[in-house]
């Protein structure tokens, strides 16, 4: 089986980059940064042209599998 290809530069996503994003916010009485409320951000990019690929991934990287040549995600 092969990869899902990008949709814009249609290159074979051997490779993806996903980034989670998490705030953090100052706390000047203790001195120090804490997680605030985790947003659950993830942001997947093409690593030949850094393009979105949350069409493609709309649940993560992680929870992408190709079943009968069909993308789809993990069943439960």
């Amino acid at each position: 089986m092969e990869a899902p290809k990008c949709p814009s530069c249609e290159k074979v996503l051997t490779i993806v980059w996903e980034n989670t994003h998490i705030d953090y916010k100052w706390l000047p009485k203790k001195g120090f940064y804490a997680e605030d409320t985790y947003t659950g951000d993830l942001e997947n990019r093409c690593p030949n042209c850094e393009a979105d690929l949350s069409e493609v991934f709309p649940d993560g990287v992680c929870n992408y599998f190709i079943k009968k040549d069909k993308p789809t995600t993990k069943p439960d």
